[in-house]
């Protein structure tokens, strides 16, 4: 049953505040309402020469998600006649770009928090190091 003080996980768990795990959820779902908007941009271009939507929605989300983004590119520049709308386009996408490398930091970390002296209102995170043994 949910606690209605929202005091759940305690702090025995060494998790952090619960604020900040709830802030990245909001982070986590964000990200995933911003990352799923983009197949719209892909599929744009081939629902104005009639492809099917089911279609183009599968060729978008089964893709690998390191292509999805010189997919949505690619259709702009070889499909959009306005310069600025592929230059929006192409803006947007480095956002979401810096979106995910942040995302990633942030829900790949791990919670370390000090054994002694850790304070319950800050969330201590560390960077997961790739290739590490």
């Amino acid at each position: 049953m949910a606690d209605s003080e929202d005091n759940w996980p305690s702090w025995q768990y060494r998790t952090g505040p619960t604020k900040n795990l709830h802030a990245l959820g909001v982070i986590s779902s964000s990200y995933n309402i911003f990352e799923s908007s983009l197949a719209s941009l892909f599929i744009h271009h081939f629902e104005i020469r009639g492809v099917a939507t089911d279609l183009s929605t599968g060729i978008y989300w089964g893709m690998a998600e390191n292509q999805r983004s010189a997919s949505i590119t690619k259709i702009f520049v070889l499909h959009e006649k306005d310069q600025k709308t592929i230059d929006c386009v192409s803006d947007l996408l480095l956002y979401f770009d810096w979106c995910k490398d942040t995302r990633n930091k942030l829900l790949h970390a791990t919670i370390d928090a000090p054994l002694f002296g850790a304070k319950d209102d800050t969330l201590y995170l560390e960077a997961v190091s790739k290739g590490v043994e």
